[in-house]
């Protein structure tokens, strides 16, 4: 089946068991299936689900999004779901996207959870969103050259999201919209919308390396560029009460 827009919520490592989750609807809708999905087989497929982390997790993501890349036109796009805070599996993620022959070219981050007294803490407020399409160009980059480009567009992530908070509160609303780790989140996203966008970095070919088995442990130019955006990030983060010159010095 060839589609012009593919829309999918990935597993996040061991984050969320999907099969599982399925088969509590499945349970239900095997008894009555609604008639325009009479043809379904009710099956969660439980053996194909990809779990997991490391590399498994990643060739069998890098499968399945280049299956969906073989069947989709050039114009094509894919919607990717995403919320994770490891800086490890977003590292997969822009392996995943070069192995596919992806690149991320946005990313909307999109509040999507409700606030209650059982999600006090470091949680996620929300998910991203990125927009993935077919990488057609074969373009180059450094080192040097990659680590300015993210620092820029994570600044302009974070200082929108923040901007966001105060527009809320300023109409009455209480709690941050985007609290600490979703700032964090969208600072992976902003540098995934860089890194993905070059097919070569110091030379070296990113499709080809997304491929290769990677050694556990091991932290390649993707691991200390994401890492380089959550430090962008925590930059930013400016706690209320401090000037951001202090807070700068502190960070320094």
């Amino acid at each position: 089946v060839n589609c012009d827009c593919w829309i999918t919520d990935p597993p996040y490592a061991d984050a969320v068991h999907y099969h599982e989750i399925t088969e509590f609807f499945i349970a239900w809708l095997r008894k009555n299936p609604p008639k325009e999905f009479a043809n379904w087989v009710w099956d969660s497929r439980r053996a194909l689900a990809i779990q997991g982390k490391g590399e498994k997790f990643r060739q069998d993501m890098i499968a399945a999004y280049t299956a969906l890349a073989n069947h989709m036109p050039d114009n094509g796009l894919q919607i990717v779901m995403f919320t994770h805070q490891d800086a490890e599996v977003w590292s997969d993620m822009a392996s995943i996207m070069w192995g596919s022959g992806l690149q991320v070219t946005a990313a909307w981050y999109i509040a999507t959870e409700t606030t209650s007294e059982l999600k006090k803490g470091g949680y996620v407020q929300g998910t991203v969103l990125l927009v993935a399409r077919k990488r057609l160009q074969d373009a180059s980059a450094y080192r040097d050259e990659l680590v300015e480009e993210v620092r820029q567009e994570v600044a302009h992530q974070i200082e929108t999201m923040v901007g966001l908070n105060q527009i809320t509160k300023g109409k009455g609303r209480s709690e941050n919209l985007f609290e600490d780790a979703d700032l964090q989140m969208a600072g992976y996203a902003a540098a995934l919308r860089v890194l993905t966008g070059y097919r070569r970095i110091d030379g070296q070919d990113m499709a080809a390396a997304a491929l290769r088995p990677r050694p556990k442990g091991e932290r390649d130019i993707v691991r200390e560029i994401i890492d380089y955006a959550v430090q962008v990030a925590n930059e930013h983060l400016v706690p209320e009460g401090i000037a951001p010159a202090l807070w700068e010095r502190c960070s320094s």
